[in-house]
């Protein structure tokens, strides 16, 4: 008989008696969620019929892999993109954002010298980029040897066998789609002299692979991940987007 993976949400927090149940059920579980009461379990079609029934059931989905927005040409994309990568920040206005000047109480406007005020291109900010992951052995994102920049804070795959986060440079391992993404938003544009920056070409980034074949629940690992290392205090890499 075949087995379901389905993501389960509660009224309130998942207790120990809670995780019992459903064990009696015939559940496996497989993850946990605390920030949203639940997590991931696998059983037959039938168990999850009396999953349903169960009064402290606040929601019940099927994990399955993503979708991605674009598919390159080769896996049944559109052959012709409309926009290409060094058009994006010009169509969004980014570069708008990046020549900064003063104006004056009387309009004049003015330049510093020095252009400490010229630029606002993201600089201080972390953007966590959930999605495949994050090849940051690229030269636009300067992680760990032989670059020496600080543009990729952390890069980590979710691996299910683990049941958590692991380090690793490469973090994409299956379409590029969250390398290409990362590029977008901030990548710093070296491997083509600055022709193909992201929007926040000088913000940092924090690159979270959900896994090879990337699912629902995975993305639900990298949210609570997101939570857990942004709340006041408790922000290291100074988070302040996801996407």
């Amino acid at each position: 008989m075949s087995r379901l993976p389905v993501i389960f949400q509660l009224h309130s927090p998942v207790t120990s008696h809670d995780k019992s149940f459903i064990g009696q059920l015939g559940f496996e579980l497989l993850g946990e969620a605390p920030l949203v009461d639940g997590g991931l379990v696998e059983g037959a079609a039938i168990d999850v019929r009396r999953l349903s029934t169960w009064d402290r059931v606040e929601y019940l989905e099927l994990d399955k892999p993503l979708e991605f927005f674009y598919l390159p040409s080769e896996w049944g994309g559109q052959p012709n993109p409309g926009i290409m990568m060094h058009e994006t920040t010009h169509v969004v206005r980014a570069t708008d954002t990046w020549d900064r000047v003063i104006i004056s109480p009387s309009g004049e406007i003015l330049r510093e010298i020095d252009l400490s005020f010229s630029e606002w291109d993201g600089d201080g900010t972390a953007i966590v980029d959930l999605d495949t992951g994050v090849d940051a052995g690229h030269p636009d994102y300067d992680y760990l040897e032989p670059w020496t920049g600080e543009k990729t804070l952390y890069s980590a795959k979710w691996t299910p066998a683990d049941n958590d986060w692991v380090e690793t440079r490469n973090s994409d391992t299956s379409s590029g789609h969250g390398t290409h993404v990362g590029g977008t938003i901030a990548g710093n544009g070296d491997a083509s002299a600055g022709r193909r920056a992201g929007v926040a070409k000088g913000g940092q980034l924090v690159a979270l692979g959900a896994g090879d074949g990337a699912s629902i629940f995975a993305g639900v690992q990298g949210l609570e991940w997101t939570y857990a290392h942004s709340i006041p205090g408790q922000n290291p890499h100074h988070i302040r987007v996801v996407s």
